[in-house]
């Protein structure tokens, strides 16, 4: 009898670290543990803007010396509007090598986000006949694809306007609309006088960044264009507290408004801005010399 429940916690014990292995590697799955559930570099995923990705096999992670390949791009849209400046620039290879791959690349239009039917997709860019030659040996074809457009953030929150004496006692939604790829947020709403004013920052926390001029190297401005911030329907007036530039990353203004009411009352902040974003996405292919073996 003894020895038959020193079998049977045995085998509980077993089946114990059995599911918790399980879920072990759940966990890891989820949180991209070992590179399982984790971003690709090859891939752009700024998911509040435009992603690059390409198609199955199209460029291959292995090319063959001489032998041309396709490179088929899928562009996913996540703006509210349709995207009808997009440039496409290729870097970071020998050119001497490489046969078919054109230094820039125009796209027309790239439908916007719908709720019916998601992200705008464009996939009319496919480069067909790529060819990699003249080395000797294998060679490891590191391409980037950098790549730029005119982007927009829009942002919408309820928020209590206080009194003159700056008390708030209105019940406002605290649901916020935000759209874009530099963030909004509003730091303080104060009353002065008869005057509102708000304070916001901007944040740019994806992978691309805010350029004045795309793919211009030297190019540190970071410029954006704040086309409106409204309270209401009452356009504000705005004050860049460091200029209208996101340095590092960051911004930071303020808008002030004519009150239109001595007590407390619940409005809407609307903030729209457009800038220039660029993005990149890397491919790593390693080019065989079949005459090497």
């Amino acid at each position: 009898m003894i020895r038959k429940n020193i079998i049977l916690m045995i085998l509980l014990v077993s089946l114990s670290l059995i599911f918790a292995g399980c879920s072990s590697n759940t966990d890891a799955k989820n949180s991209g543990f070992l590179g399982i559930g984790s971003g690709s570099s090859s891939n752009s995923n700024s998911g509040s803007g435009v992603t690059l990705e390409f198609a199955d096999n199209n460029p291959p992670v292995k090319m063959i010396k001489g032998a041309p390949v396709n490179f088929a791009f899928i562009f996913s849209n996540y703006q509210k509007h349709d995207i009808t400046d997009l440039i496409v620039k290729t870097k970071n290879f020998d050119r001497s090598y490489v046969n078919g791959l054109a230094e820039t690349y125009n796209v027309a239009l790239i439908p916007k986000l719908t709720t019916q039917a998601g992200a705008g997709i464009y996939t009319g860019l496919q480069i067909s006949g790529v060819v990699v030659d003249g080395f000797t040996n294998n060679y490891l074809f590191n391409p980037s694809f950098e790549y730029c457009y005119t982007a927009k953030t829009t942002y919408r929150e309820q928020t209590c306007i206080p009194s003159n004496q700056n008390v708030c006692n209105i019940q406002v939604d605290k649901s916020v609309e935000s759209n874009g790829l530099v963030g909004v947020s509003v730091d303080r709403v104060n009353s002065i006088g008869n005057m509102i004013r708000i304070d916001f920052t901007l944040s740019n926390n994806q992978n691309g960044k805010v350029v004045n001029e795309c793919f211009k190297t030297d190019d540190y401005s970071n410029d954006y264009v704040l086309n409106s911030v409204k309270l209401g329907t009452t356009q504000g007036t705005c004050t860049a507290i460091s200029g209208y530039k996101l340095n590092n990353g960051k911004s930071n203004f303020y808008c002030e408004f004519t009150r239109t009411s001595d007590e407390a009352y619940a409005s809407q902040i609307t903030v729209d801005i457009d800038y220039k974003y660029n993005q990149e996405v890397k491919k790593q292919i390693t080019v065989e010399d079949l005459n090497n073996y």
